[in-house]
């Protein structure tokens, strides 16, 4: 049944959201238990390594809740009766995120869906890519 089938989809979600997120809070508590616990005997090196990573995983901690709540987002769209072109999508996103887009067939594309929520999802694809 149709409910099943969501509360089937729902529990992977879950299972692979656990995952992704305790890959990184494990490294976390690592590094900050050795610092905390040999921190002392650690050469400079050692200890900036280790606090490295503990900022490196709090970035894809951080990472993973922005895409966490931009899917969240985009799961309640409701259509805004606006519409945009997949250059100005493309071009509305984040420099780091901007990818080079050929257009063939004469002519940029019409799309029924406003700027920012194409955005959304196009920034969606781009990160799980």
């Amino acid at each position: 049944t149709k409910l099943q089938a969501r509360s089937d989809s729902i529990q992977t979600f879950a299972t692979h959201v656990s995952h992704e997120l305790k890959s990184p809070l494990t490294a976390i508590q690592g590094a900050a238990e050795l610092l905390r616990d040999s921190g002392g005997a650690m050469d400079e090196a050692e200890r900036r390594r280790f606090s490295n990573n503990i900022v490196t995983d709090a970035g894809r901690l951080n990472l993973l809740v922005r895409r966490l709540l931009d899917l969240a987002r985009a799961e309640n769209l409701e259509p805004s009766g606006e519409s945009t072109t997949l250059h100005a999508a493309l071009a509305s996103l984040p420099i780091d995120t901007r990818l080079e887009a050929r257009l063939e067939g004469g002519g940029d594309i019409g799309l029924g869906i406003s700027s920012e929520n194409l955005g959304i999802v196009l920034a969606n694809l781009i990160d799980n890519s």
